[in-house]
């Protein structure tokens, strides 16, 4: 008669069997780095095979796909647009040259939006282009006063 295994010559397998698994699941989640963090004062519009998927992300750690969904992260926070040398005319032609600075903001809420209608290039599309177009429309109201030096 042949000698039964004894449980204890077993158990030593299965647990390197699990050690091994779970040295493999780790090495495969630090490889794919299925994590993100957003900042404060940021949100990550998340994208699905290139798609808006229709979740944003708030400030925090989230869970993401590998290679399946990609996140973009766009500021809330108060950013600044320099202006330099804006060439404009009074209303009576006078060239004028001014230097301006703008202070905006995202609505978070409407992060989304903004991406999918124009990008993350808006501060090139939209908002430098309109502050251009502002500078222009109200230094052409002015009226210049060659004797005091000042607009009116």
């Amino acid at each position: 008669m042949l000698p039964l295994p004894s449980p204890l010559f077993s158990q030593p397998k299965k647990i390197i069997v699990r050690i091994v698994a779970l040295g493999a699941a780790l090495l495969f989640l630090l490889v794919l780095n299925p994590f993100v963090t957003i900042n404060a004062g940021e949100r990550g519009v998340v994208l699905t095979w290139g798609a808006f998927s229709g979740r944003i992300f708030d400030p925090g750690i989230h869970v993401v796909i590998p290679f399946a969904q990609e996140v973009i992260k766009m500021s809330v926070q108060q950013e600044a647009l320099n202006v330099d040398s804006s060439e404009a005319y009074t209303k009576d032609g006078q060239p004028v040259s001014i230097n301006s600075s703008l202070l905006y903001s995202l609505d978070p809420a409407s992060v989304a939006e903004l991406y999918q209608k124009i990008g993350i290039y808006y501060e090139f599309k939209v908002v430098s282009p309109i502050l251009e177009e502002s500078i222009k429309t109200e230094i052409a109201k002015w009226e210049e006063l060659a004797k005091k030096g000042s607009f009116k």
